[in-house]
C-alpha cells in the first residue's frame, strides 16, 4: 500500500465538520453513541446573500477553466434562494449538464435547477412535511396566507386557537428549522420552497 497513515496521538489536529437541518441536527447530537458531538460546535449558517453565491459558483467554475454564461449565474442564484443546500444541488446539476461543455449555458442552468429542486422535493420538503405532526403542519399552512412575514396573532386567528398555544408550535418550527424570525417578530419558512411545496399539496 503506497503512502503511510499517520496515528492521531502524533499530535495532529482532527477537524469532522458536518452540515444539517437544526431537526436533523438535534436528533443526532440526542443520540446516546454520539455524545462527542454534544460539545461540538454549532454554527447556523442562515442565508445566504445572492452575490456570494454568484461569486462561489463563478470561482468554483473557473477553478478548473470554465466559464458560466451571465443569465446561467442569474438563473441560479435566483432558484438557490440563499439556501445552502440548494446551492450545493443547483451546482452539483448544472455542472452535471454542462459536463462536457466549457461553457455552462442559460440552458444547462434550466435543466439542473428543475433537476436541482426535484431532489430537494423528495430528499427535503418531503422528509420534512412527513416529520411534522398534525398541528405544526397546520401552523404551517396558517403561514401561506402572509406573502410578507406573519403575525402570531393572525395565525393564531387562523388556527382558532389562543395566541399561548400557537406560540407552542411557533417555538417547534423554529427549533425545526422550518422557519424563521424576521427583524419585528414576523415568521416566515426558512427552508427553501418550502412555501411552495406545501401550497401545490396541501392547499385546495
Amino acid at each position: 500500500m503506497a503512502g503511510r497513515t499517520r496515528p492521531i496521538r502524533e499530535g495532529y489536529s482532527v477537524a469532522l465538520v458536518m452540515a444539517g437541518l437544526p431537526s436533523d441536527v438535534t436528533d443526532l447530537i440526542a443520540g446516546e453513541r454520539v455524545t462527542v458531538l454534544r460539545r461540538a460546535r454549532q454554527q447556523y449558517i442562515g442565508r445566504i446573500e445572492d452575490g456570494e453565491v454568484k461569486l462561489a459558483l463563478r470561482r468554483t467554475v473557473e477553478a478548473v477553466g470554465k466559464t458560466i454564461e451571465p443569465e446561467a449565474l442569474e438563473l441560479a442564484a435566483a432558484s438557490i434562494g440563499g439556501f445552502a443546500y440548494m446551492l450545493q444541488l443547483v451546482g452539483y446539476f448544472m455542472w452535471e449538464e454542462a459536463w462536457t461543455s466549457q461553457v455552462i449555458t442559460a440552458e444547462d442552468a434550466r435543466r439542473g435547477i428543475a433537476e436541482a429542486r426535484e431532489d430537494f422535493r423528495r430528499g427535503v420538503l418531503e422528509a420534512t412535511v412527513r416529520e411534522m405532526s398534525e398541528k405544526d403542519l397546520a401552523f404551517a399552512l396558517a403561514m401561506l396566507d402572509d406573502s410578507d412575514g406573519s403575525r402570531l396573532v393572525d395565525i393564531a386567528a387562523r388556527m382558532d386557537v389562543t395566541n399561548g398555544y400557537a406560540s407552542t408550535y411557533k417555538r417547534r418550527l423554529l427549533k425545526q428549522g422550518v422557519a424563521r424570525e424576521r427583524p419585528g417578530g414576523r415568521l416566515d419558512f426558512d427552508i427553501s420552497l418550502l412555501r411552495e411545496y406545501l401550497d401545490e399539496f396541501y392547499t385546495e
